[in-house]
Formats: structure tokens, sequence, C-alpha cells
């Protein structure tokens, strides 16, 4: 997906993938958290029982990056049983082979925005907020 992060604060945008029946699994292809930073984003990826949140794993990394508000950036993901691969403006930020096996099945595609609700998010929030999408691309080996 190509894409410009909200610039006001108390923001989350997310593109990330989830299991077409169940949770988990779930691919992060990434999660800004825009009260902490519009400078770093994050890759998670959770797999586990199924049906219980609290009996779940998961891996998460933080990537600094160009300021993801001032202009668009592509955000990519490629998994399979064996690997997950992070992209950021198509350079390789990130690969993970631990459980990735736990992860692989059908998936749905969602991006959000939603707002964090962080101490004095009301002040910190800058309504309207935009989170722009130029285009999103799924690609099937």
């Amino acid at each position: 997906a190509r894409c410009k992060i909200p610039s006001s604060k108390a923001t989350w945008p997310a593109f990330w993938l989830t299991g077409f029946l169940d949770w988990p699994p779930e691919i992060d292809i990434f999660e800004i958290y825009t009260s902490k930073s519009n400078t770093a984003f994050e890759s998670n990826y959770h797999w586990g029982k199924k049906d219980d949140c609290f009996e779940h794993s998961s891996d998460v990394k933080e990537h600094t990056v160009n300021n993801t508000s001032n202009e668009f950036h592509i955000y990519a993901c490629e998994w399979d049983s064996c690997f997950i691969k992070w992209y950021y403006d198509n350079m390789l930020v990130r690969v993970a082979h631990n459980n990735v096996n736990h992860v692989f099945e059908p998936m749905v595609l969602i991006l959000n925005n939603a707002i964090q609700k962080v101490p004095n998010y009301e002040s910190e929030l800058s309504l309207p907020t935009f989170f722009e999408i130029d285009y999103v691309r799924v690609y099937s080996k």
C-alpha cells in the first residue's frame, strides 16, 4: 500500500492481515502510534491458541523511518510458510522465520485509522484527520 499517515497526534493507523476464519493469526505490516512518533512504525505478527487473546504469542519490531506524514510511503509484506518479510519504500526492513508457519493460512486485509486513547488524547487530537491511501496492491505467487 502507498499511503500518507495522519499528522495529528493520537491516531493509530494500521495496515494488517488477520485470519479469514479466526484470530490469531495476524500480521501487522505497519502500526503507527502518532502520539509516540511519526518517524517510526512497528511490524508485528501474532500466533497461538485460537479464540483466546490471552494465550497467544507475538513478535514486534520498531523501525525508524522518514516522517510518515510528510509524503506518501510504500509499505509491503511478503509471506509464506517459511518467512515473513516487511518492506518500507521498497527496501527490506525485516525478515522473520520463527513460528511463521503458524500464520500461513487465508487472511483478510485491513487498513484502518483508529483514535489512540492516550492521556490527554482529546487535546492532542486534531480533527479532521486523514489517513490517505493512494493504492493497495495484492499479488499471489
